[in-house]
């Protein structure tokens, strides 16, 4: 028996904040895990040749150190319209003098 388009089984929907079971208990054994294999992660490490050490360190940096954004500027800056003070303060934010 097929529901209609926009109707269900259940018409109140999930209840707000419902988590899913199996991603968190997936997670939680995940977790266990790595847990149990950190004792050995160093010695682990020491038996990997150099190209998989880099690749291992450029997987785990993000989990430790904040991504970088992109940051776009818009083209269109019309210097002229900037006060002295405003020129001021963007030149020494480029000369790092804040």
């Amino acid at each position: 028996m097929a529901f209609q388009k926009g109707q269900s089984g259940n018409p109140k929907g999930r209840p707000k904040g419902a988590k899913n079971k199996t991603p968190n208990e997936l997670r939680k054994k995940i977790s266990d895990f790595l847990h149990s294999k950190t004792d050995n992660l160093e010695e682990l490490f020491k038996d990997l040749d150099s190209a998989q050490k880099a690749h291992f360190l450029e997987k785990m940096m993000p989990f430790v150190l904040p991504k970088l954004q992109s940051v776009q500027m818009d083209a269109d800056i019309n210097l002229k319209q900037l006060s002295e003070e405003e020129l001021d303060l963007i030149i020494n934010k480029l000369q790092g003098y804040d």
